[in-house]
C-alpha cells in the first residue's frame, strides 16, 4: 500500500473511532425521542421531525463508518415513521413494529465492516499529473515510432521506446503513468501481467489503423481506456494526454460538501482530500452563499434532506445565480426510490448518489 494510502486510512480510522465513541449516546437519544413521541401518540409533531432527522442521519452515515446493519435498520425505521405519519389508520401495528425495531438498536452498535481499502487506489489517473510524467511507447522498431517520439519531444513530452512486448520487465522498470501501444504489440495477457507487476496500472492508449466501434469495445473490456488511429496525429495524442492528466493547473479541484450530518460530511471530505482535492464542509444550508463566494467550488456535493431547507430548494436557488450556473451539483441521499430522484435533477442537479457511496464511485462521480 502506498504512503498516501496509509495516511488516508489512518485519518479515516481517527474519524471512525470518533464515530464509534459518539454512537451509544446517539442511539440512547433516539430511544428517548421515540418514547417522547410515543407517549404523545400523535405523529404530527416536532418530535417526529427531530426523530426522523436523527434516524435519517444514522441511515446515511452508518454504512460509511462500517455499520452497514445499523444503516439498514435505520432506513427501515425511517420508512415506518413515514408510514405512521401518512397512514394513521394503521398506527397501532406500525407503533408495535417501531417499538420492536428501536428496542433492538443496541444489537447494531458494533461495526460489521472494515474501513474501505486504499483510498489512493481509487483515484482515477486524470486527477493529477505526476511531477515527471513517465510515458512509454510500445511499438515495433520502425520509422513511424521514432518520428512520433521526435515530434512529441518538440512539445516537451518524453516518450521512452520499448520494442519487445514480451519484455515485461523493461516496462515495469520504467513504471509508466501512460502507456501507448501500437496494435500489433497489444494483448490481453500484457495488460494482466502489468496489473500483477505494478502497484497501479498505467493509463493505456492503443493505436489501431481505422479503429471500428467493435474494436473499441473489445479493447475497453481488456483495460484500454482510449483507442486512437495509427499512425497517430501528434496533436491528437497530446490532447488525449491533457485529458488523461487533466488537472494540469496548480490549483487543486475544489469540492463544497453541504450536509447537516457533520460526521458524514467530514468522512466524505477526508476521502476526497486523500484523492488530492480541496474540500470545505458546511452543515448549515444558510452558510452556502458565503461558502460559494469564498471557496469558489468546482463541484457541490449536497445532501437531499436537511432541516429548514432541503437540497432541491437550495439547488434551485443556487442555479438562479449566474455566477454559479455552471457549477455541477451532485445530490446524495439514502433515498433509493428512483421516482424521488426526478425532483432533484429537475431542480438543477447533475447526478444523484445513493448513500452509502463507495469510495471509488464517490471520487469518480465528483471528478467526471
Amino acid at each position: 500500500m502506498s504512503e498516501a494510502g496509509k495516511l488516508a486510512l489512518d485519518q479515516l480510522r481517527v474519524l471512525r473511532a470518533s464515530y464509534a465513541r459518539s454512537l451509544p449516546d446517539k442511539l440512547e437519544n433516539l430511544k428517548t425521542l421515540w418514547q417522547t413521541l410515543r407517549t404523545q401518540n400523535e405523529p404530527y409533531t416536532r418530535a417526529l421531525d427531530s426523530l426522523r432527522m436523527e434516524v435519517h442521519r444514522l441511515a446515511g452515515s452508518g454504512a460509511s463508518y462500517g455499520y452497514t446493519r445499523l444503516s439498514g435498520v435505520m432506513q427501515t425505521i425511517e420508512q415506518k415513521l413515514d408510514q405512521w405519519r401518512d397512514f394513521p389508520e394503521d398506527s397501532a401495528s406500525i407503533v408495535v413494529e417501531l417499538d420492536r425495531l428501536i428496542a433492538s438498536l443496541d444489537r447494531y452498535g458494533h461495526p460489521d465492516d472494515e474501513p474501505e481499502v486504499e483510498v489512493a487506489a481509487s483515484v482515477p489517473k486524470n486527477l493529477s499529473r505526476p511531477e515527471r510524467l513517465s510515458m512509454v511507447l510500445l511499438a515495433p522498431e520502425t520509422g513511424q515510432a521514432t518520428t512520433l517520439r521526435t515530434l512529441m519531444a518538440q512539445f516537451g513530452f518524453t516518450l521512452s521506446l520499448v520494442h519487445d512486448p514480451g519484455n515485461i520487465q523493461s516496462l515495469v522498470d520504467l513504471r509508466p503513468d501512460l502507456l501507448v501501444i501500437e496494435h500489433s504489440c497489444f494483448s490481453a495477457g500484457l495488460v494482466e501481467k502489468l496489473r500483477q507487476s505494478l502497484d497501479t496500472l498505467p493509463y493505456i492508449i492503443v493505436l489501431v489503423p481505422n479503429p471500428s466501434l467493435i474494436q473499441r469495445v473489445e479493447l475497453y473490456r481488456r483495460g484500454v481506456m482510449t483507442v486512437l488511429p495509427w499512425p497517430v496525429d501528434c496533436a491528437q495524442l497530446i490532447m488525449e494526454i491533457e485529458n488523461c492528466f487533466g488537472d494540469l493547473r496548480e490549483v487543486p479541484f475544489r469540492v463544497l460538501l453541504v450536509d447537516d450530518d457533520v460526521e458524514l460530511g467530514l468522512y466524505y471530505a477526508q476521502v476526497l482530500s486523500s484523492a488530492g482535492m480541496l474540500t470545505r464542509v458546511t452543515s448549515d444550508p444558510w452558510d452556502v452563499e458565503a461558502a460559494l463566494e469564498e471557496f469558489r467550488p468546482d463541484v457541490i456535493l449536497m445532501d437531499l434532506y436537511m432541516p429548514e431547507v432541503n437540497g432541491i430548494e437550495l439547488a434551485h436557488a443556487i442555479r438562479q445565480d449566474p455566477a454559479c450556473f455552471g457549477i455541477p451539483i451532485i445530490f446524495a441521499s439514502v433515498e433509493k426510490d428512483i421516482v424521488r430522484h426526478i425532483g432533484p435533477i429537475r431542480a438543477g442537479g447533475d447526478d444523484f448518489l445513493v448513500k452509502p457511496v463507495p469510495v471509488p464511485f464517490l471520487i469518480a462521480s465528483v471528478v467526471t
